[in-house]
């Protein structure tokens, strides 16, 4: 993350900044600086700008020759929690921006926001009163206009963990809410200290899936203190996915590894434009990937997660974790799941410490097909590089040095995976 005082320099020309020849610093500085870069009228006609302390950079998105969008959140000097903001850069010189709740693709959001209209809906879905609106909060916690929003709701009668409501263009939440609702007691059954998260309902409506707030921290947190903690919450992290992977549930979504091959080809497009070098490296990662995949054989489609990274995973002490986020649930080969954690794994842990974390889940998901585990290692080298395009920011100093060690560490992966293999 990012402060920036209000306004504080010159646009460039956005046509040249973002075809990318004036490299990542040229895209960081117009990111760093919304205001000074052609977002202070705009932004004037919706916020009273003399109370604004800081403009908080929370993540930028670059499409190469296309855009640059920077999400924010706007501080003033009220008491009021932080305001979320998109701003977007176009190459014929405009400048979008979008402050929370506005969204033309999903007009739902505002009314969303409006606790006088939340609280029935609420208490529709729920079959119980949230409590009278002007008792609830509603917090935004993820604001991505166009794509998904995710609001927290709290106070009045919600509990101490209040709920959260989840919109996205896919509608995901109309596929995610019935599996929950399905699997749920047979996954605390069959693996006690593992759940999915718990719906409260869904509102077909306003297309928004209503989810109970659940307590715990990212796994995360436990995994990068060097505790014992890890290790137990890893086997139990292998144990529910193995539950999972072989519950019977039905899913109307599919995906496999073409798709996700695709969409990591996408995530990588700016590499090319403004690393050439990195990004040849990255399409070849690819490529080495999908053939050396080919010499094993694709398993039948399981029920899947879809998204099974640390931050869709809450741990409450060392022997309870919660799976959230069900939004991609699918039919789709296990490896993926596994791949995808793997791949997880490694971006966050050292690597003395990830030999150990591997092998905790193994154990816990037990004996399978060798081959499931030789696709799995395979995938989370595609996976680690996606998230080497995804998660290392454009706007930070660090960007091009950081490309570079997260792709290097899944060339490494992708030989060792072939040796043992």
């Amino acid at each position: 993350m990012t402060t920036a005082p209000p306004g504080s320099s010159t646009a460039p020309r956005l046509h040249d900044v973002l075809s990318g020849q004036h490299g990542a610093e040229a895209l960081g500085r117009i990111a760093v600086d919304p205001l000074g870069n052609g977002a202070r009228d705009p932004l004037t006609e919706r916020l009273p700008l003399d109370r604004v302390v800081s403009v908080e950079l929370m993540r930028t998105k670059y499409k190469p020759g296309r855009k640059l969008t920077g999400y924010y959140r706007v501080h003033d000097r009220t008491s009021e929690p932080a305001r979320p903001i998109a701003v977007t850069w176009y190459p014929d010189e405009r400048v979008g921006v979008l402050v929370s709740p506005e969204d033309a693709a999903l007009p739902q959001l505002a009314r969303l926001s409006d606790r006088a209209r939340l609280a029935p809906l609420l208490g529709h879905v729920s079959g119980r009163s949230p409590g009278h609106a002007s008792e609830l909060v509603v917090q935004p916690v993820r604001y991505r206009p166009g794509q998904r929003h995710v609001l927290h709701v709290v106070g009045g009668r919600l509990g101490p963990d209040g709920v959260y409501a989840k919109v996205d263009r896919d509608d995901s939440g109309a596929r995610a809410v019935p599996v929950a609702t399905e699997l749920g007691a047979h996954f605390v059954a069959s693996c006690p200290g593992a759940r999915l998260v718990q719906p409260v309902g869904y509102a077909a409506a306003e297309r928004v899936a209503v989810w109970e707030g659940t307590p715990g921290v990212p796994l995360w947190h436990r995994l990068r203190d060097g505790r014992a903690e890890g290790i137990r919450l890893i086997y139990l992290v292998g144990r529910a996915l193995r539950v999972l992977h072989e519950a019977d549930a039905r899913v109307g979504r599919t995906h496999s590894v073409p798709a996700e091959t695709a969409a990591t080809l996408r995530a990588g497009e700016h590499l090319t434009a403004l690393l050439p070098r990195e990004g040849d490296r990255y399409r070849h990662l690819v490529s080495a990937v999908v053939e050396t995949l080919d010499r094993w054989p694709v398993e039948p489609a399981t029920l899947v997660h879809g998204d099974v990274k640390c931050d869709n995973l809450l741990a409450v002490g060392d022997r309870q974790v919660t799976f959230l986020d069900l939004d991609r649930v699918a039919l789709a080969e296990p490896a993926l799941d596994l791949g995808k954690f793997l791949a997880d794994l490694r971006w966050w842990c050292p690597a003395a410490r990830l030999r150990g974390l591997c092998r905790a889940l193994r154990a816990g998901y037990g004996a399978c097909d060798p081959a499931r585990w030789a696709r799995a290692d395979l995938l989370a080298v595609l996976f680690s590089a996606k998230l080497a395009a995804r998660r290392c920011e454009v706007h930070d100093p660090a960007w091009t040095s950081q490309v570079e060690t997260r792709l290097s560490g899944a060339a490494d992966a992708l030989e060792v995976a072939r040796a043992a293999r």
